[in-house]
């Protein structure tokens, strides 16, 4: 599909007819190079394309791969820090238990005290 250019076309532009020739003359493409070489370029994108893709979403398939495994090890801290959130819960309870029964002990001995003090002052025994 051969356009035949007038010289006011070349009017209109910058380039001249001479100009125009010697462009045409020195262009080794012709209608139908161009037209095969548009679509080896359009071939060529759709190829990159498609790899660019495939890349993609193997990419994504290995981020939802590690976020499982992170989760999973995440999960795991979890656990870990449950187990020793209790632990410590056991062993300070166990240690305040002690504690309050030594607070008992030392009451109940010193109320035996004061009330065999007592005792003395009314003629009780010691």
């Amino acid at each position: 599909m051969k356009k035949n250019l007038t010289p006011d076309v070349f009017q209109k532009s910058s380039l001249t007819i001479h100009q125009y020739e010697q462009a045409k003359k020195n262009s080794n493409l012709t209608y139908e190079q161009a037209k095969a070489s548009s679509k080896e370029y359009q071939n060529q994108a759709v190829t990159q394309y498609e790899q660019a893709k495939a890349e993609a979403q193997a990419q994504l398939e290995t981020a939802r791969a590690r976020g499982g495994e992170y989760q999973k090890q995440a999960e795991g801290y979890l656990r870990d820090a449950e187990n020793r959130l209790e632990a410590a819960r056991k062993q300070y309870s166990a240690k305040m238990m002690q504690a309050v029964d030594k607070f008992d002990e030392t009451v109940e001995v010193k109320a035996a005290e004061a009330k065999s003090g007592i005792m003395s002052w009314f003629g009780g025994s010691k």
